[in-house]
């Protein structure tokens, strides 16, 4: 069975990082012997057309005459929206280009199953689709966060509930945004997390880290430059820090529209030397800092799932972090949390307690995180979406869950 997996983001390289999680779930699933997974994602300006990411066969659209003008999708289509309003004039025409090249690639190579990723623009793409063009494919879509949490208001609502009321199966990627109003009372509502790889880096490469930066506390923060994710408050909160630890460091690993302004924030900080912007970073290269911090720091306002979070446990890693995401459903000792609403005083409170008094989850933790959260676990389950939705049919002949 052919499975389309739509999306406007799929990494180019294994050095890519954009929407990496996308890319690891069709690489899973692609084990499956009767499963075929095929990609569809929009061109970035230096992207060839067809190529095959791991046996997996992609195949990209133009959505603007101009191949180096195609700036809308180049990183996350919110981020470029806020480097460049401009870009906006963009949308429209991607829109567009996004529903003829799904037509096109389904009378090319008619899959049974697209599987949508975010609500808005693929889900409801997807949805106009099955609506008007053809009804019997099954549509799944997965919820990562930021489709709902930030397009939101009357217009987006109306949106997305015609999309979940189309589309077969909608997944979520953590039960904090199931709780979402716009899933109440959703039949065909699921609850899969996303996978992750264990981390278990080289101990010679961690030894290299912890050296480069004097041996001191490393305060590890790990995520896209925008506001959503507080770094200003982070960065507010280190002279607070180096009061009960001097030679703490911090290292920031993720880029995005405000990093200059978080650069120029830190330059005016106490110790400016002791905050380091470390730009993106391929999953192997990041798995070794993970190891050699001695706490991960996250402040974000809302989280869809938080995937950091997993990976900093596997890395036997405490974490202080606002209850975003996951967290507030994860039990482990090793999660230290401060309120949404907490000044660089309390924040800075956690750290050094986390610091002085905190413990990484043991390894029987560690082991069961991986067992549950793993991606073989992960794409177990989305198989199982898909063969039922493959299977059932609903007493118009449309197939759902």
């Amino acid at each position: 069975m052919r499975v389309l997996f739509f999306t406007s983001s799929f990494p180019l390289n294994r050095v890519d990082v954009s929407s990496a999680f996308v890319k690891r779930l069709a690489e899973e699933v692609s084990r499956d012997p009767d499963y075929q997974i095929s990609v569809l994602a929009p061109e970035v300006a230096d992207s060839p057309y067809e190529h095959r990411f791991g046996g997996i066969p992609v195949r990209r659209f133009r959505y603007w005459p101009i191949r180096k003008g195609q700036l809308l999708t180049q990183s996350s289509i919110r981020d470029q929206l806020i480097r460049y309003p401009w870009l906006m004039a963009q949308v429209p025409i991607f829109l567009i280009a996004e529903f003829f090249a799904l037509r096109q690639e389904m009378r090319r190579e008619p899959a049974a199953i697209i599987h949508a990723h975010w609500l808005f623009p693929q889900g409801c793409i997807a949805a106009f689709y099955k609506r008007f063009i053809r009804p019997s494919v099954r549509i799944v879509c997965t919820v990562h966060g930021s489709d709902v949490n930030v397009l939101r208001g009357a217009f987006f609502r109306a949106i997305h509930r015609w999309t979940m009321k189309v589309i077969n199966a909608v997944i979520v990627v953590s039960p904090s945004l199931a709780e979402n109003r716009l899933f109440s009372g959703h039949k065909n509502l699921k609850i899969i997390s996303m996978g992750f790889d264990p981390i278990r880096p080289p101990q010679e490469e961690v030894e290299v880290v912890r050296e480069t930066y004097d041996r001191g506390p490393i305060l590890l923060f790990v995520g896209r430059l925008v506001p959503a994710k507080n770094l200003d408050k982070v960065i507010d909160a280190m002279p607070e820090v180096w009061k009960h630890n001097s030679e703490a460091t911090l290292l920031i690993i993720g880029d995005g529209p405000f990093r200059k302004q978080y650069e120029s924030q830190a330059a005016r900080s106490d110790r400016p030397g002791r905050i380091h912007f470390l730009g993106s970073m391929p999953a192997q290269e990041l798995a070794v800092f993970y190891a050699a911090a001695d706490v991960l720091v996250a402040a974000s306002s809302s989280e869809g799932f938080g995937l950091i979070f997993l990976e900093a446990l596997s890395a036997g890693l405490p974490i202080v972090t606002t209850p975003v995401g996951i967290i507030p459903h994860l039990s482990n000792n090793a999660i230290h949390t401060f309120s949404l609403g907490a000044g660089p005083v309390q924040m800075a409170t956690v750290i050094n307690e986390s610091l002085e008094h905190g413990t990484g989850p043991e390894p029987g933790e560690r082991e069961e995180l991986e067992a549950r959260y793993g991606w073989r676990s992960v794409a177990t389950q989305y198989l199982t979406v898909y063969r039922e939705v493959a299977a059932k049919a609903d007493s118009t002949g449309q197939h759902t869950i």
